[in-house]
């Protein structure tokens, strides 16, 4: 019998060729067979689904993981908001940000740099900078790539 440790290996492996079907799959095989998932495994397939342009699967799947009480991390987070705003989602992507900081979770750099960048190719330059500024507050600190979507907006 596998045991959890062997599971997320396996989940990060399918999820890693893009086979997100079966690592969904392996999810509800764990659920049968009483395993709960943990955090690492849910914030895997998250990120498996928005690497391969699924990011509604990946919202249903992050509100599944939440239903089953399995508090989202910052990984889970930020794989998502990347995701959403690679799609054009950035009120979605900005909704969980702050869904993210209600809950006490630390946004990173990679976090807020989706966001922003997100902005300013909206054309959204002072959101982008409200939340430079806030990114500023927060003590996280802004790195070439924050600098250079910047740039790219103003």
């Amino acid at each position: 019998q596998p045991d959890l440790l062997t599971y997320g290996v396996i989940v990060n492996g399918l999820c890693k060729r893009g086979e997100t079907d079966l690592a969904l799959n392996l999810l509800k095989k764990m659920e049968a067979e009483k395993i709960k998932a943990d955090v690492v495994i849910y914030s895997t397939v998250i990120d498996g689904l928005c690497k391969y342009k699924h990011p509604d699967d990946a919202l249903n799947l992050f509100s599944e993981m939440e239903n089953k009480g399995i508090r989202p991390n910052v990984v889970t987070y930020s794989s998502l908001i990347s995701c959403l705003c690679k799609h054009g989602r950035w009120s979605d992507a900005s909704r969980l940000l702050s869904d993210m900081i209600k809950r006490k979770i630390n946004p990173n750099v990679v976090t807020v740099n989706a966001l922003i960048d997100a902005f300013v190719k909206e054309g959204k330059l002072l959101e982008a900078e409200k939340l430079y500024e806030e990114m500023i507050k927060r003590s996280i600190g802004p790195d070439t790539i924050t600098y250079s979507s910047l740039i790219n907006g103003f």
